[in-house]
């Protein structure tokens, strides 16, 4: 395929990406599980298509973590508890490979610039834990282990961008708060109180989140490809 014709098919999958998005949050406005049955599982998908043609250097493990972000948008379209501890199984192992890529392609901010960025992240999951604390049950040890990823790379991600706001350093630093503020809404919506603003609120954030995250794995790769030509040459 040549450079020309593959730039246009990525730009027709990303005008499709969003209306995917538009299509879902009508359907969570709506609370229609027959329109979130057939466009919510599209949304990752088109993603990983999107990447797997813009990418020179393509990055498997994302592709992977990609899946199990997939099998958690199909899982939490059910509000029932089993789909909720199901979606945060895999959205769970989703946060532990882009904890994972991103420890490999960054380099650790000082220590205790990274403890002090923590703070604010800690604090708001803290602030959520407090109101949702009685009515989250069985899923306390879930909703424990994505908190600890999600501080981790809040904290990571805002240290890393005060030391150096690299492009690299941005990207991540806004998809740290758009998926904490995602995990802030559905918490609140699931566990305390229910507004019909919130899931189509955190849809758009979350297609927003993993756009930014897609761009962030395109400068990882693009960073990749240049040491390797470096070191072949």
């Amino acid at each position: 395929m040549e450079k020309t014709e593959k730039n246009k098919l990525i730009l027709a999958l990303q005008i499709l990406y969003f209306i995917v998005c538009v299509i879902v949050v009508f359907g969570e406005f709506q609370e229609d599980k027959d329109i979130l049955s057939v466009s919510r599982p599209f949304i990752l998908p088109v993603l990983a298509i999107i990447y797997f043609l813009s990418s020179e250097k393509r990055n498997y493990l994302y592709l992977l973590a990609l899946f199990f972000g997939w099998l958690a948008n199909i899982f939490f379209i059910s509000v029932d508890e089993s789909g909720i501890l199901r979606g945060g199984i895999s959205y769970l192992i989703f946060w532990v490979l882009i904890t994972y890529i991103v420890l490999v392609n960054t380099r650790f901010p000082v220590s205790k610039l990274f403890i002090i960025a923590i703070i604010p992240f800690l604090f708001i999951y803290c602030y959520v834990l407090q109101l949702i604390y009685v009515n989250i049950y069985g899923s306390v040890y879930l909703y424990f282990s994505n908190a600890v990823f999600m501080i981790f790379l809040g904290g990571y991600s805002l240290s890393a961008y005060i030391m150096h706001s690299s492009r690299i350093n941005t990207h991540l630093l806004i998809a740290a708060l758009l998926f904490t503020m995602i995990q802030f809404i559905i918490s609140i919506d699931l566990y305390y109180m229910s507004m019909n603003i919130f899931r189509p609120m955190a849809f758009v954030m979350f297609t927003a989140g993993q756009f930014v995250l897609y761009k962030m794995m395109l400068l990882f790769d693009e960073k990749r490809l240049r040491l390797n030509d470096n070191t072949s040459s």
